[in-house]
């Protein structure tokens, strides 16, 4: 018996529809990635959903008690918000156009991303006390998803358990464990983190242009490496477009970010590209008020026996800068959970744990100390100089007792001295007999310097420095500005 021929072309588009090669009339919605079983949707915003569907085909989503409706444009592109819900779940998410869409078991509460180079990837099973750890990560409200670097693979949102946790980053778990205990609600963490990379690889394209013309860097500058290793041969703006603009406009809190190992050598232009992030992922995320917290480096390298200029120390005094005038951002400060030989040092607990106390004072404006002591200013009197700090709620102290260390001296020839300083109240008093007419002071500017000042609460202060005198890195970055020899044009003034 021959086949019809009108049977044949039914069952020839019929296949074609099934495989996605031409748009039917049973054609689905499709999602972005980043949707899925299991995800967390951020509370107390409005929840953006997105996807594409045919032209003009009706989408209606529906989550607990929300739903909203809107038809894909031209483009089979569609979006909606849904309105701002408290925390709970678990919840349904259904998108219905011509075809339906259910995920399951959602849950809303907070929703962090994880960003930067190595120390965020760097896994929970090899941090100090990630064994333990890792055996007691049952948390079933607390979801993971790790943003693929390629499109060939596919990221799923998992239940937080000791199987998924011990390859997770240490630095992001830890967060997100200390901030499902303390606020009592759901948390989802997106890690989108990849070792060796410069903070170029992540930014917008149009924001490097920007900078670049001010402020010109080479390839090679671009791949500047620590690790001793090749480092990938990703080129600007790579993992920007590929592990960040996909997440783009999800709802979320905010984001942690530790990265700047392999931008120390351009750390003086590290203040404009890490401004310029924050300013490029804020409108990507559609919020203003996207928290951005700061992992500032710890130290790394071998003690300096008299005070030098140190690139290391500007690239912290750039996070620190960024932090400080970013309303919104915050410094976790690390200097003291370094390592000198290790480039990525295994304590992560308190990397975490500092992230998420930040978090817990700057942004969910929980009654706790949250910082160490920040300076302010310094005012000479005579042959002394009184630094000032911040106005805190903990008095400053001095870390294991004795005398406070890696505090020094510059008169006008800016020759730095060490220097004997000692806690007078809320400030510090610094002086020294071989700088009697003092211009300038300087606390833990080293590669891996001795610091010894913290708060009651144990947060140990961040290295400073009064002056504004050219450092190696500023030096390099306008003799490249200029094309000619090192400038001594001052860096911007820090107060």
């Amino acid at each position: 018996m021959t086949t019809p021929r009108w049977c044949c072309r039914v069952c020839l588009a019929v296949a074609l529809i099934s495989q996605g090669l031409v748009a039917g009339l049973w054609a689905e919605p499709k999602l972005p990635p980043i949707f899925g079983d299991r995800m967390v949707l951020q509370q107390n915003q409005e929840i953006r959903i997105w996807g594409s569907a045919d032209p003009d085909e009706k989408i209606t989503v529906t989550l607990a008690r929300s739903s909203a409706a809107i038809a894909a444009n031209k483009d089979g592109r569609w979006s909606l918000n849904l309105p701002p819900t408290n925390s709970g779940g678990p919840f349904d998410l259904r998108i219905a156009g011509k075809t339906t869409i259910v995920l399951h078991k959602i849950m809303i509460g907070e929703v962090w991303i994880a960003s930067g180079q190595s120390n965020m990837v760097f896994p929970l099973r090899l941090a100090v006390g990630g064994d333990a750890a890792q055996k007691s990560a049952n948390y079933p409200d607390i979801r993971l998803f790790t943003v693929p670097s390629t499109n060939s693979e596919k990221g799923e949102w998992r239940v937080c358990s000791p199987d998924v946790a011990g390859s997770f980053s240490a630095v992001a778990y830890f967060f997100a464990r200390q901030l499902h205990q303390s606020l009592g609600v759901p948390v989802g963490i997106i890690l989108s983190a990849y070792q060796r990379t410069t903070i170029e690889q992540w930014s917008e394209p149009e924001a490097l242009a920007r900078i670049s013309r001010r402020s010109p860097f080479t390839a090679a500058d671009t791949s500047t490496n620590l690790n001793g290793n090749p480092p990938p041969q990703f080129p600007p703006s790579y993992l920007y477009d590929t592990m960040i603009k996909p997440l783009f406009p999800l709802s979320a809190r905010g984001v942690i970010w530790y990265q700047g190992e392999n931008n120390v050598f351009r750390a003086f232009q590290y203040r404009a590209l890490l401004s310029a992030l924050i300013d490029s992922w804020r409108q990507g995320f559609r919020s203003d008020n996207l928290q951005f917290l700061i992992v500032q480096l710890p130290a790394f390298g071998l003690a300096a026996p008299q005070p030098r200029d140190s690139a290391w120390a500007e690239l912290r005094e750039a996070q620190f800068l960024v932090a400080k005038e970013k309303v919104g951002a915050g410094l976790a400060v690390t200097i003291d959970l370094g390592d000198s030989r290790n480039l990525h040092p295994p304590r992560k607990l308190e990397v975490g744990e500092r992230l998420a106390t930040l978090a817990l004072g700057l942004t969910y404006a929980r009654p706790l100390v949250f910082s160490g002591p920040v300076y302010s200013s310094a005012q000479i009197d005579r042959s002394r100089v009184v630094v000032h700090f911040a106005p805190a709620t903990s008095a400053l102290t001095v870390q294991g007792g004795g005398p406070l260390a890696r505090f020094a001296l510059a008169g006008a020839d800016h020759k730095f001295h060490w220097a004997d300083a000692s806690i007078q109240g809320e400030t510090v008093v610094v002086s020294s007999p071989s700088v009697p007419a003092p211009v300038a002071v300087r606390y833990a500017w080293a590669d891996n310097p001795i610091c010894t000042l913290t708060n009651v609460a144990g947060f140990p202060a961040s290295p400073f420095r009064s002056d504004d005198w050219p450092g190696p890195t500023s030096r390099r970055a306008n003799a490249s500005k200029s094309g000619s020899g090192p400038s001594q044009t001052p860096d911007r003034h820090i107060p």
